[in-house]
């Protein structure tokens, strides 16, 4: 697609997203990272691997009046085995004033990050295929490849999981290397949907936050280099 084109139809789009009320709810799996693949005890490599395989989240996602909310609405089950740190259980953007809350976790302790809205670039392929019956086309992250989204032109919102947002429909599925997620329903209403942002966490700059993260994974054992942010707890 011609890009002065693209551009054109994401503005006019842009206008339209902000008259939309919509309401959906996908799943998330886990990726099973390569380091949990090479683990050289059979025994505990087909158990940590059954136990990722295992791990499924359910959000739910709001978009009204130009105010966006991804947040988590159904806990992980985690026998102790293994131990996961960071990650957003909650994201709320606000278009007309370009702001964005995080609501993120290190083990028990929850923080809310202030942030600039995030802006995308996204590379627009011409792969296609369908999802719950919908043509879905793929596109790719610019800064990032390995972040895959399947949106559908069917439905003109430009959001999907995690915050992204910046293509010409709504995001049926995302892949990233750590989580994929996919729809599992859609609702458009009239009326205007009412979304709060997050308030429970102590705030904090995202700087500050990641170092933090960073000390307590270190200090774990975890993410040495490798990018995993799975610990191996032999009991």
């Amino acid at each position: 697609m011609n890009r002065n084109i693209l551009t054109l139809f994401f503005l006019l789009m842009c206008i339209h997203v902000f008259a939309q009320n919509i309401e959906c709810k996908y799943t998330s799996t886990t990726v099973i990272p390569e380091d949990v693949k090479n683990i050289e005890d059979a025994n505990i490599r087909n158990i940590v691997i059954n136990q990722l395989s295992n791990k499924k989240k359910t959000f739910s996602l709001k978009v009204s009046n130009g105010k966006y909310l991804f947040e988590a609405i159904s806990n992980e089950q985690n026998n102790g085995t293994v131990m996961q740190i960071g990650g957003s259980s909650s994201i709320y953007m606000d278009m007309n004033t370009k702001t964005s809350i995080s609501q993120e976790n290190i083990l028990d302790r929850t923080f809310l990050i202030k942030e600039t809205v995030k802006t995308y670039d996204w590379n627009i392929t011409t792969e296609n295929k369908e999802i719950i019956n919908k043509k879905c086309t793929k596109a790719t992250l610019k800064e990032n490849p390995t972040i895959v989204a399947w949106f559908t032109s069917e439905i003109p919102v430009s959001f999907g999981p995690m915050g992204y947002y910046g293509l010409p429909g709504l995001i049926l599925q995302l892949e990233t290397p750590s989580k994929n997620y996919i729809i599992q329903e859609i609702s458009v209403s009239k009326e205007n949907i009412s979304i709060k942002a997050p308030d429970k966490g102590k705030e904090i700059s995202r700087e500050d936050f990641d170092a933090l993260k960073k000390k307590k994974q270190e200090s774990l054992g975890i993410n040495k280099g490798n990018g995993s942010k799975v610990k191996i707890i032999k009991m």
